[in-house]
Protein backbone atom coordinates (compact mmCIF):
# COMPACT_ATOMS: atom_id res chain seq x y z
CA UNK A 1 0.00 0.00 0.00
CA UNK A 2 2.41 2.07 1.09
CA UNK A 3 4.68 1.12 -1.91
CA UNK A 4 1.59 2.66 -4.35
CA UNK A 5 1.60 6.04 -2.41
CA UNK A 6 5.31 6.31 -2.73
CA UNK A 7 5.48 5.77 -6.47
CA UNK A 8 1.43 7.98 -6.77
CA UNK A 9 3.44 11.07 -6.20
CA UNK A 10 6.46 11.59 -7.99
CA UNK A 11 4.04 10.52 -10.52
CA UNK A 12 1.56 13.18 -10.26
CA UNK A 13 4.04 15.47 -9.91
CA UNK A 14 5.56 14.90 -13.14
CA UNK A 15 1.82 14.60 -14.65
CA UNK A 16 1.09 18.41 -12.95
CA UNK A 17 4.51 19.88 -14.43
CA UNK A 18 4.10 18.10 -17.84
CA UNK A 19 0.66 19.28 -18.53
CA UNK A 20 1.47 22.96 -17.32
CA UNK A 21 4.76 23.51 -19.90
CA UNK A 22 2.05 21.44 -22.16
CA UNK A 23 -0.82 23.93 -21.40
CA UNK A 24 1.37 27.17 -20.94
CA UNK A 25 1.86 28.01 -24.86
CA UNK A 26 -0.51 30.82 -25.27
CA UNK A 27 -2.86 30.06 -27.95
CA UNK A 28 -3.12 32.70 -31.01
CA UNK A 29 -6.04 35.41 -30.39
CA UNK A 30 -8.93 34.53 -33.21
CA UNK A 31 -9.08 38.20 -33.15
CA UNK A 32 -6.70 41.06 -31.70
CA UNK A 33 -9.08 43.92 -32.07
CA UNK A 34 -11.94 45.07 -30.78
CA UNK A 35 -14.84 47.43 -31.88
CA UNK A 36 -17.78 49.34 -30.03
CA UNK A 37 -20.39 47.32 -29.24
CA UNK A 38 -22.75 49.93 -27.09
CA UNK A 39 -22.55 52.57 -25.22
CA UNK A 40 -25.03 53.11 -22.33
CA UNK A 41 -25.51 56.84 -20.37
CA UNK A 42 -25.87 58.30 -16.80
CA UNK A 43 -26.67 61.68 -16.51
CA UNK A 44 -26.07 64.05 -13.43
CA UNK A 45 -25.37 67.94 -12.63
CA UNK A 46 -22.73 69.38 -9.96
CA UNK A 47 -22.45 67.95 -6.91
CA UNK A 48 -24.09 64.46 -7.98
CA UNK A 49 -27.62 66.15 -8.46
CA UNK A 50 -30.21 63.91 -10.81
CA UNK A 51 -30.94 66.09 -13.64
CA UNK A 52 -32.81 63.50 -16.07
CA UNK A 53 -35.79 62.77 -13.79
CA UNK A 54 -38.29 65.82 -15.40
CA UNK A 55 -37.95 68.13 -13.34
CA UNK A 56 -36.16 71.79 -14.10
CA UNK A 57 -32.40 71.87 -12.13
CA UNK A 58 -30.31 74.64 -12.17
CA UNK A 59 -27.12 73.20 -11.53
CA UNK A 60 -23.84 74.35 -12.49
CA UNK A 61 -22.94 72.17 -14.73
CA UNK A 62 -23.92 69.02 -16.50
CA UNK A 63 -21.82 65.38 -16.55
CA UNK A 64 -22.89 62.67 -19.07
CA UNK A 65 -21.13 59.34 -18.15
CA UNK A 66 -21.00 57.25 -20.88
CA UNK A 67 -19.76 53.40 -20.07
CA UNK A 68 -18.37 51.62 -23.59
CA UNK A 69 -19.40 48.23 -24.48
CA UNK A 70 -16.61 46.65 -26.08
CA UNK A 71 -16.53 43.34 -27.99
CA UNK A 72 -13.67 41.08 -29.63
CA UNK A 73 -13.47 37.32 -29.87
CA UNK A 74 -10.66 35.60 -28.48
CA UNK A 75 -9.97 32.39 -27.44
CA UNK A 76 -7.32 32.11 -24.29
CA UNK A 77 -5.23 28.86 -22.49
CA UNK A 78 -8.69 26.88 -20.81
CA UNK A 79 -6.46 25.86 -18.20
CA UNK A 80 -4.64 29.44 -17.12
CA UNK A 81 -7.39 29.21 -13.97
CA UNK A 82 -5.35 26.69 -12.76
CA UNK A 83 -2.07 27.50 -12.52
CA UNK A 84 -0.27 30.41 -10.56
CA UNK A 85 -0.47 33.47 -11.68
CA UNK A 86 3.47 33.58 -10.64
CA UNK A 87 4.34 30.96 -12.82
CA UNK A 88 1.34 31.78 -16.09
CA UNK A 89 2.77 32.96 -19.26
CA UNK A 90 2.44 36.09 -21.06
CA UNK A 91 -0.30 35.84 -22.37
CA UNK A 92 -1.87 38.78 -24.81
CA UNK A 93 -5.31 39.10 -24.15
CA UNK A 94 -8.54 39.75 -26.03
CA UNK A 95 -8.36 42.88 -28.31
CA UNK A 96 -4.62 43.40 -27.69
CA UNK A 97 -4.28 45.43 -30.86
CA UNK A 98 -6.88 48.11 -29.70
CA UNK A 99 -9.74 49.26 -32.60
CA UNK A 100 -10.02 47.14 -35.50
CA UNK A 101 -11.98 50.59 -37.56
CA UNK A 102 -10.56 53.90 -36.10
CA UNK A 103 -13.13 56.54 -34.90
CA UNK A 104 -13.80 59.19 -37.85
CA UNK A 105 -16.05 61.07 -35.57
CA UNK A 106 -17.17 62.01 -31.73
CA UNK A 107 -20.41 64.29 -31.86
CA UNK A 108 -22.89 65.24 -29.28
CA UNK A 109 -26.17 66.72 -30.06
CA UNK A 110 -29.32 67.62 -28.69
CA UNK A 111 -33.06 67.31 -30.05
CA UNK A 112 -33.53 71.00 -29.06
CA UNK A 113 -31.98 74.34 -29.94
CA UNK A 114 -29.19 75.14 -27.92
CA UNK A 115 -28.06 78.45 -27.45
CA UNK A 116 -28.91 79.33 -31.38
CA UNK A 117 -27.19 76.21 -32.40
CA UNK A 118 -30.20 73.94 -34.43
CA UNK A 119 -31.14 70.92 -33.28
CA UNK A 120 -28.87 68.16 -34.98
CA UNK A 121 -25.92 70.25 -34.90
CA UNK A 122 -22.94 69.39 -33.27
CA UNK A 123 -22.65 70.84 -29.64
CA UNK A 124 -19.19 69.52 -29.39
CA UNK A 125 -17.57 72.99 -29.04
CA UNK A 126 -19.97 73.01 -25.44
CA UNK A 127 -18.79 69.56 -23.96
CA UNK A 128 -15.41 68.64 -22.96
CA UNK A 129 -13.61 65.22 -21.98
CA UNK A 130 -12.21 64.19 -18.54
CA UNK A 131 -9.35 62.87 -18.55
CA UNK A 132 -6.06 62.05 -16.32
CA UNK A 133 -2.56 62.97 -17.65
CA UNK A 134 0.18 61.25 -17.72
CA UNK A 135 1.29 62.91 -14.43
CA UNK A 136 -2.28 61.99 -12.79
CA UNK A 137 -3.43 65.49 -13.33
CA UNK A 138 -7.71 66.19 -14.34
CA UNK A 139 -7.79 68.19 -17.23
CA UNK A 140 -10.35 68.72 -19.79
CA UNK A 141 -10.20 68.00 -23.32
CA UNK A 142 -12.09 68.40 -26.40
CA UNK A 143 -14.29 65.88 -27.97
CA UNK A 144 -11.64 65.99 -31.00
CA UNK A 145 -8.62 65.20 -28.58
CA UNK A 146 -10.42 62.82 -27.33
CA UNK A 147 -11.33 60.40 -30.44
CA UNK A 148 -7.58 60.64 -31.25
CA UNK A 149 -6.88 59.69 -27.90
CA UNK A 150 -9.39 56.91 -27.50
CA UNK A 151 -8.17 55.69 -31.42
CA UNK A 152 -4.46 55.39 -29.63
CA UNK A 153 -5.98 52.81 -26.58
CA UNK A 154 -6.40 49.32 -26.92
CA UNK A 155 -9.22 49.49 -24.51
CA UNK A 156 -12.31 51.97 -23.42
CA UNK A 157 -13.69 51.77 -20.70
CA UNK A 158 -15.56 54.95 -19.32
CA UNK A 159 -15.92 58.24 -20.56
CA UNK A 160 -16.80 61.26 -18.93
CA UNK A 161 -18.15 64.31 -20.92
CA UNK A 162 -18.49 67.97 -18.89
CA UNK A 163 -19.95 70.77 -19.67
CA UNK A 164 -20.77 74.16 -17.84
CA UNK A 165 -22.61 76.36 -20.73
CA UNK A 166 -25.92 76.63 -19.67
CA UNK A 167 -28.88 76.66 -22.81
CA UNK A 168 -30.20 79.99 -22.66
CA UNK A 169 -33.53 78.87 -24.65
CA UNK A 170 -35.73 76.74 -21.95
CA UNK A 171 -36.64 73.58 -24.26
CA UNK A 172 -35.25 70.87 -21.94
CA UNK A 173 -32.60 69.04 -23.71
CA UNK A 174 -32.11 64.77 -24.90
CA UNK A 175 -28.14 64.76 -25.43
CA UNK A 176 -27.01 62.36 -28.11
CA UNK A 177 -23.43 61.22 -28.22
CA UNK A 178 -22.44 59.42 -31.55
CA UNK A 179 -19.70 57.85 -32.67
CA UNK A 180 -18.81 57.04 -36.28
CA UNK A 181 -16.09 54.56 -37.09
CA UNK A 182 -13.88 54.27 -40.29
CA UNK A 183 -16.00 51.39 -41.38
CA UNK A 184 -19.28 53.63 -40.78
CA UNK A 185 -20.51 51.92 -37.96
CA UNK A 186 -22.35 54.00 -35.99
CA UNK A 187 -22.98 53.66 -32.57
CA UNK A 188 -25.23 56.26 -30.48
CA UNK A 189 -26.98 56.72 -27.44
CA UNK A 190 -29.62 59.68 -25.99
CA UNK A 191 -30.29 60.99 -22.54
CA UNK A 192 -33.49 61.41 -20.86
CA UNK A 193 -34.78 64.70 -21.17
CA UNK A 194 -32.60 67.34 -19.28
CA UNK A 195 -34.20 70.25 -18.18
CA UNK A 196 -31.79 72.77 -17.35
CA UNK A 197 -31.83 76.53 -17.03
Amino acid sequence: MNLKKILLLPAGFLAIHLLYVSCCKCLDTNEPYNEIAQLLVSASGSGNTVVDNGVPTTVDSIRLYYTVYNKCVAYQNPFSGFVSSAYACDCKGCGYDGLKSKIKSITITSDSIYNGVAAGSSLNDNFKAVSINANNVLEYITIDSLRKYINTVTYVGNIPIVTGVKPTDFHGHKFTFTIQTEDNKTVMVTTKRINWF
